[in-house]
């Protein structure tokens, strides 16, 4: 069971998630490089709607307000922070296949059909 200062650190980490995701536009790797929470705990912190309601305070929800970020309820945010997850996720999708592509040659077999892919020698 979590003390109570460690309850409250985890629940600035995930304001901060919450707020670099929404009002920074951050993808959970830039999270880790500008405010040094890992990756891994950032999609933790974005991906539980439970401890999202638990961090949110008044002041946290008006400084999202004043950024220009609707919120006519709390699920509204919930959803609008899944929502840039899975854009986030999608686009990591295309670039990684982007990458894919550079890095590896594509071979086909004497009908002309994909059979696999390797190294560019």
């Amino acid at each position: 069971m979590l003390s109570e200062a460690q309850r409250e650190e985890i629940n600035e980490k995930v304001r901060t998630c919450v707020y670099a995701c929404l009002v920074e536009g951050l993808n959970q790797q830039e999270i880790e490089k500008e405010h040094g929470i890992p990756q891994s705990s950032a999609g933790r912190y974005l991906s539980s709607r439970d401890r999202i309601k638990e961090a949110l305070t008044s002041d946290f929800l008006t400084s999202l307000q004043d950024s220009g970020i609707d919120l006519t309820s709390v699920d509204n945010l919930l959803d609008l922070i899944q929502q840039k997850n899975e854009e986030n996720k999608y686009k990591g999708t295309i670039k990684g296949g982007i990458i894919s592509q550079a890095n590896n040659g594509f071979s086909k077999d004497k009908d002309g059909k994909f059979n696999g892919s390797g190294k560019h020698k």
